[in-house]
């Protein structure tokens, strides 16, 4: 597996979430823990998923856009009533 492919399925897992815009809004991805392929299998928090451009490479060093972001007020294996 190549590093667009570990984005490319982390894009995929935090698009499945989200609902189509005629559908009432019901759930939204707030945290991702996987085996970071970056980090060769540790366990880790996904914060961040690059944004895929039009030619289809992602953008790596663009913080200010991205295909998901997590909540950090929401992260966590205890979360708040609120999340």
């Amino acid at each position: 597996m190549t590093e667009d492919g570990w984005y490319e399925l982390l894009r995929q897992f935090s698009s499945a979430s989200k609902v189509p815009e005629t559908a009432p809004h019901t759930w939204e991805l707030l945290w991702l823990y996987v085996p970071d392929y970056t980090l060769f299998g540790k366990m880790n928090d996904i914060k961040r998923v690059p944004f895929r451009k039009e030619n289809g490479e992602f953008d790596y060093e663009d913080n200010t856009t991205s295909s998901w972001d997590w909540d950090e007020d929401c992260a966590g294996f205890t979360v708040r009533d609120e999340c």
